[in-house]
């Protein structure tokens, strides 16, 4: 990855810190923040990538629902995705779990990103 990819990603990686955390927090008991979190999530990669503001991304478009349709690969299947425990008797370690989710979350919105682009 070349050095610009890695600044942005990098940047990326810091604007979402709070909404990956809240994601992984909300994860297992509150459906409407895991949700909020998700949306957040998707608004500032297209907001980034579509050079918007981020009250100017419109989460009707289809580019925001190929986007929130493709990380949700990830957002569905978390314990397999990233080993996150759904035991709810198991303690959780967000330090471990947020660059996993991180990480994966960028690779399938960018993914999405770029076919959006190609049509």
């Amino acid at each position: 990855m070349n050095k610009d990819k890695q600044l942005l990603k990098q940047a990326l990686r810091v604007s979402t810190q709070f909404w990956v955390y809240r994601y992984l927090i909300c994860a297992r008991t509150d459906g409407a923040g895991k949700a909020e979190a998700h949306r957040e999530l998707c608004c500032i990669f297209i907001a980034v990538f579509f050079d918007l503001n981020i009250d100017g991304v419109n989460t009707l478009s289809r580019c925001y629902q190929e986007i929130h349709e493709a990380t949700q690969e990830l957002t569905g299947k978390l314990e397999t995705a990233i080993g996150y425990p759904i035991d709810r008797d198991v303690d959780i370690d967000y330090e471990d779990l947020a660059p996993k989710f991180f990480d994966k979350f960028y690779e399938l919105a960018l993914a999405a990103i770029k076919k959006y682009n190609r049509r």
